[in-house]
């Protein structure tokens, strides 16, 4: 299957899941795997993990890892939450449902008010010059086309704001970055209307005006990074049929310069803390280092690529528990070897007093999910608050046979579909 070929697959998988409601929220059908890595910025010992089976969470330093399931977030079946953690320890993550975070380390989550309440949040980026500082851009559709939001807190979660005005309703937003070095730079990738017209808006004033630039570059983008003392100097993936590739702009988003390709997927980058060095990835390429001086990339490892994240602490890899024999590892010498922290079989549920939703919604599904990943179903299954039914988030995009109950929502499967790929495209953040 090409990759282009597996794309479309996994999107039509994820539009029949809009329609018809897994019987088992925790059985999404995807083979066990994690997607994004996040490193808490206060504390560098607690280590967060996107997987297909919900989160999981170390807190140190790699040694154990415990479970938050997915429908605790406020969703289930096949979606890839945008994962960040504030300076105060708040755990973020934006779904179709809105944003939903933690302020107790995974046991209970609420939904984000105001301009984020009820809207589909594509993408979240936390501030790397000022943690308690996050993003969030919506993505939703409505009437007019689609409600593309900018919002911001400055006070780690506690209050989030609409930053500025919309962006154009016929852009599709995928991915938001800020620029470390200018609180009021933000870039945001998507596709422009009905077609698959590569788009970069960028804001100079925090929202309140927004210069369109349109991607000549063939396929998807993704805004990757942005350098950490030039607000000018960007980097996007493109996702391309048979080889993905890196671009890099150093005018803001005007023009780009192609400086990396990769054969299949490149489902990981990341650039150092201090912006010198860059790293990519994915399943077939293994991972490739650069200066970003030359960008001259060199093949450092045969890590099959998931995810990225360049950390003080060293240099995260999502790999392949089956071929690379790990699920999470981290290397202190650029990517030159990779010590593993995480294997699927070390899942634990995670421990939270027996009235909070994680212990009620998570302790009752752990059996299952624990039979697929390998791990041991009996753990954590017999303390106090066990037990309980599963309470069904406010949408359940599971597996599906897709049947549609009516010609009347042929509308509706229009836009399921736009929708599922989106879920399949925004993996890559």
């Amino acid at each position: 299957m090409t990759h282009r070929s597996h794309l479309l697959a996994f999107s039509i998988a994820a539009a029949c899941a809009v329609f018809v409601p897994s019987t088992s929220a925790n059985a999404n059908g995807r083979f066990p795997a994690a997607g994004q890595v996040v490193v808490d910025p206060s504390d560098s010992q607690r280590i967060v993990l996107r997987a297909t089976f919900g989160l999981m969470q170390s807190t140190d330093g790699g040694k154990s890892w415990r479970w938050i399931c997915e429908q605790s977030l406020g969703y289930s079946g096949i979606e890839d939450p945008a994962v960040g953690i504030t300076k105060s320890g708040n755990l973020i993550a934006g779904i179709f449902e809105g944003l939903t975070q933690s302020t107790d380390r995974g046991c209970t989550f609420a939904f984000a008010p105001g301009p984020l309440a009820d809207q589909y949040v594509v993408d979240t980026a936390v501030d790397p010059s000022n943690p308690s500082r996050a993003v969030a851009i919506t993505s939703t559709t409505v009437m007019s086309g689609l409600n593309v939001v900018l919002a911001q807190t400055t006070d780690d979660g506690a209050t989030w704001s609409q930053a500025g005005v919309p962006i154009d309703p016929m852009f599709r937003a995928l991915t938001v970055e800020v620029a470390p070095s200018d609180p009021k730079r933000v870039y945001v990738s998507g596709v422009y209307g009905s077609g698959t017209q590569g788009m970069l808006a960028r804001t100079d004033d925090l929202g309140q005006t927004w210069t369109m630039l349109p991607l000549t570059l063939p396929g998807d983008a993704y805004v990757s990074a942005v350098d950490p003392s030039d607000s000018n100097r960007i980097w996007v993936r493109v996702d391309g049929t048979d080889q993905d590739s890196l671009e890099l702009s150093t005018d803001g988003g005007k023009t780009f310069t192609t400086v990396s390709t990769v054969p299949g997927e490149m489902l990981g980058f990341a650039l150092s803390p201090d912006g010198k060095t860059v790293a990519v990835g994915g399943p077939a390429a293994g991972l490739l280092v650069a200066s970003t001086a030359d960008h001259v990339f060199t093949k450092s490892a045969s890590v099959g690529v998931r995810c990225l994240r360049w950390h003080t602490s060293g240099l995260y890899a999502c790999g392949d528990e089956g071929a690379d024999g790990f699920t999470l590892a981290r290397s202190t010498d650029g990517g030159a070897s990779f010590t593993p922290l995480y294997h699927l079989v070390d899942s634990k549920p995670l421990e939270c007093p027996a009235s909070t939703p994680t212990n009620k919604l998570c302790l009752p599904a752990w059996p299952n999910v624990a039979n697929q990943i390998g791990a041991d179903p009996a753990i954590g299954t017999g303390g106090s608050g066990a037990g309980g039914a599963p309470s069904k988030p406010k949408s359940d995009p599971g597996g599906c046979g897709c049947t549609v109950a009516s010609a009347a929502s042929d509308a509706g499967a229009w836009l399921a579909a736009g929708l599922a790929l989106t879920f399949a495209l925004r993996r890559r953040r």
